[in-house]
């Protein structure tokens, strides 16, 4: 293989574009594969947040691109997907992470709520993975990693609509795996654990369900978005090259307790 006489993690000379990535887990996923090498494109609906992550990664002497997008909007996915090449040239990785959630039990959910959360957690980022494919194609290499969840898995009261979007995204991951195994386009995702972040800040700060998450977690602690680091740079990377359609749990020991 190409890389077999250098470092099979380096992504010096790709272009990633992370949707979700102005804070949490996206500006992790950020952070991680610039530190890797790659130039990077983020995508958020705050221009704000998105600058402070950019500034972080200019620092490391990367090329970074702001784009203000609000994934609901197919018009604006589609043109997202063409920004990676325009701009910087090629567009090799994408990590699909933008995500929303209402937590509400099935009683008090209506079907805005409904709409609302799988606009973006699931419509969206089928679309955004359509709209990928070709500049990557164009272009001879591609990974995508799209954000799971445990509850792809698992059933969490209050959680209905997040896990059933959840869900989705792991048997599309798979599927579309398959749909393109024999092109270079690799199709992954990462199911993250309880992760703070300003998404799940209010529950961390909850004693009960903080308490709750660390009885069910074996290392005993919430992850960082920067635990989530290592599984990005090697699913981007040339090292996943016969990985694919594999939905990776990053949670600190959950599902194999």
């Amino acid at each position: 293989m190409a890389w077999e006489l250098g470092n099979p993690f380096d992504l010096t000379g790709k272009v990633a574009l992370v949707t979700g990535g102005g804070r949490g887990i996206g500006s992790g996923f950020a952070r991680a594969i610039a530190n890797a090498g790659a130039d990077v494109v983020l995508a958020a609906r705050s221009k704000e947040q998105l600058e402070s992550v950019a500034d972080d990664i200019r620092a490391m002497g990367r090329r970074v691109v702001v784009a203000p997008t609000d994934v609901s909007d197919l018009d604006q996915v589609r043109s997202l997907m063409q920004l990676p090449t325009e701009e910087l040239g090629r567009f090799d990785i994408f990590f699909n992470n933008a995500g929303t959630n209402r937590r509400l039990p099935i009683a008090e959910a209506t079907p805005d709520d409904w709409d609302a959360v799988h606009d973006v957690n699931l419509r969206a980022a089928f679309f955004a993975m359509k709209y990928a494919i070709g500049p990557m194609l164009s272009g001879g290499y591609g990974r995508i990693i799209n954000t799971a969840s445990l509850t792809s898995f698992i059933g969490m009261a209050g959680n209905s609509m997040y896990g059933a979007s959840k869900g989705g995204v792991a048997q599309m991951t798979k599927a579309i795996a398959t749909e393109l195994a024999e092109t270079p386009i690799r199709v992954n995702a990462i199911a993250p654990g309880y992760i703070r972040t300003a998404m799940t800040e209010a529950r961390y700060h909850q004693d009960e369900f903080s308490s709750w998450v660390l009885s069910r977690v074996p290392m005993r602690r919430w992850g960082e978005p920067a635990d989530l680091g290592g599984t990005a740079v090697f699913l981007s990377s040339p090292a996943s090259e016969y990985v694919t359609g594999h939905v990776i749990p990053v949670d600190g020991g959950w599902m194999g307790a």
